[in-house]
């Protein structure tokens, strides 16, 4: 993980509802709820060092919104610096509860007709839900 130009060695660690930072002893420094991610950004990361040895690394950007409130400072970014093939893994556990809050998402602006239940946005048709 690295924050402010600092560098420190830790363990990511998702389990069950949970995204959980710890030292490599295994004490917990900080813990997230999985449902309040709201973006899992992959950059590579690799320089020419790190190829030659044949590591491939990348820089993982997480943001979570630690309350119900959409104000800036409800917010929290974390930057890690990994694996690329556990970067990939994080981003395959975080694609669901992306997906998720993108669905809830879109159905905020939705309107329903009573009738015939076709879905439409302010800007129009959205398609039939059920």
């Amino acid at each position: 993980m690295k924050s402010s130009s600092e560098e420190k060695q830790m363990v990511l660690r998702i389990d069950g509802d949970y995204v959980q930072e710890e030292t490599t002893s295994g004490m917990v420094m900080e813990q997230w709820f999985l449902h309040c991610l709201e973006v899992c950004e992959v950059k590579k990361h690799t320089t020419e060092a790190d190829e030659e040895d044949g590591d491939r690394r990348a820089e993982v950007i997480l943001e979570f919104n630690t309350s119900k409130s959409k104000s800036p400072s409800s917010r929290c970014r974390k930057e890690y610096l990994m694996a690329e093939s556990d970067a990939l893994r994080l981003q395959e556990i975080a694609a669901p509860v992306l997906d998720a809050l993108e669905r809830h998402t879109l159905r905020l602006g939705a309107l329903q007709c009573v009738k015939c239940q076709t879905e439409f946005t302010h800007d129009g048709y959205m398609g039939e839900s059920g």
